[in-house]
C-alpha cells in the first residue's frame, strides 16, 4: 500500500528579486512505483477582483498574525480579516488569568496594535460567517453581503462546547472565550461570591484558581477523577486536585451537572448524584470544538 503514496520532492531556493513576492514556489509531485507522469498544478478559473486579494477567515491569533507576516514578508495585494468579534486579533491567556483578575489589560497580548491594520491596508470586517462557496470564492456573511477572495485562508480556531441541560441559558450561566465573556464573570466574581465551575480542563482550572484568588467561594464538578487527568495523566492530576484543594477549592469528582435551577437566574446547580450546589454564578468549562459551521457545504473536508 505504501507504494501508492504520492511523494513530494521538494527544493530550497533563494527568491528571485524579479519574482512577484507572496508567490509561492511549484512543487513538482511524482508518483511511486508506476513511474506515473507528474500530477499538474490546476490553476483557478475564477476571474480575479480588480487587485490579488487574500481573504482570512477568523479573527484570532492565527489570523492576526498570518495578516502581520502577509505583509512583512512583501504581499502587497488586498487583505480582508472576517471575525466576529469587535476586538483585534490578541492571545486568549489572560482571559482567565490576569485579565480576568484585573490585573493588565490586553494591551500587550494583540498581535499588532490597532492602528497597524489601517496603516497596512488591512480590511477588518465584524461579522460573522454564514457559509463560504468555494465554487464562486466568496465568504457570505451573516450580517452582510458576501466577500469575495482569490485565496481565502481558514483560521476560525475553535468554539466552546455548550452543557445541553436544562437552564443553562440563565442569567449568570457564562461560557469563557471572548472579552465580553470574560468582563461578565469579573462583574458577578464578587469577593465572597458562590460560583461553581463545570469541568475541570485547562480553561476550568485556571478560571478556578483565578476566582479564588479574588475571594471567590468556587466549587467544581468535574466527570473524572481529577483536574487535567485526561490531558496529563492520573498521578499529575492528583497533584493538581492538591493544589486546588489546598487553595480552597472544592472538588466533586466523576459527577455531572444535569440541569441548573433559578427563578430569574442561576440560583443552584444540580448534579447526577444528586448534589444540590447553591450559586451566584456558574463557568461552563467543557471544551471546545472546530470552528467549521460555514464550511459545511463548501466542499471543504471537515471531518478531521
Amino acid at each position: 500500500m505504501a507504494d501508492r503514496l504520492p511523494r513530494l520532492h521538494l527544493r530550497l531556493r533563494e527568491r528571485n528579486p524579479d519574482e512577484r513576492p507572496g508567490r509561492p514556489a511549484r512543487l513538482n509531485q511524482t508518483a511511486m512505483g508506476a513511474g506515473a507522469d507528474p500530477a499538474p498544478i490546476v490553476k483557478s478559473q475564477v476571474v480575479p477582483t480588480h487587485e490579488n486579494s487574500i481573504v482570512i477567515l477568523g479573527a484570532g491569533m492565527s489570523g492576526g498574525v498570518a495578516a502581520r507576516t502577509l505583509r512583512e514578508e512583501g504581499y502587497d495585494g488586498r487583505i480582508v480579516l472576517i471575525g466576529h468579534e469587535p476586538t483585534p486579533p490578541f492571545g486568549r491567556p489572560p482571559l482567565s488569568k490576569s485579565y480576568l483578575r484585573g490585573e493588565e489589560t490586553l494591551a500587550g497580548w494583540m498581535v499588532v496594535p490597532e492602528q497597524w491594520y489601517e496603516d497596512n491596508r488591512v480590511v477588518r470586517v465584524h461579522a460573522t460567517a454564514a457559509r463560504v462557496d468555494a465554487d464562486t470564492h466568496q465568504v457570505h456573511l451573516k450580517e452582510g453581503g458576501p466577500v469575495p477572495f482569490d485565496r481565502l485562508l481558514i483560521t476560525t480556531g475553535g468554539v466552546n462546547r455548550t452543557l445541553e441541560v436544562p437552564g443553562a441559558d440563565l442569567p449568570g450561566v457564562h461560557q469563557l472565550r471572548t472579552v465580553a465573556e470574560s468582563d461578565a464573570i469579573k462583574q458577578d466574581a464578587t469577593r465572597g461570591a458562590r460560583a461553581v465551575v463545570v469541568g475541570m480542563g485547562f480553561i476550568g482550572s485556571e478560571v478556578a484558581a483565578s476566582l479564588i484568588q479574588m475571594g471567590v467561594q468556587v466549587t467544581a464538578v468535574l466527570p473524572g477523577a481529577s483536574p487535567l487527568e485526561s490531558v496529563l495523566g492520573p498521578e499529575v492530576g492528583q497533584v493538581m486536585a492538591g493544589i486546588h484543594r489546598d487553595a480552597g477549592v472544592e472538588l466533586f469528582s466523576s459527577d455531572h451537572v444535569v440541569r441548573f435551577e433559578g427563578a430569574h437566574r442561576i440560583e443552584r446547580a444540580i448534579t447526577r448524584q444528586g448534589r444540590r450546589l447553591a450559586c451566584d454564578f456558574a463557568v461552563v468549562s467543557v471544551g471546545i470544538r472546530p470552528a467549521v459551521d460555514a464550511l459545511a457545504s463548501s466542499g471543504v473536508s471537515v471531518d478531521n
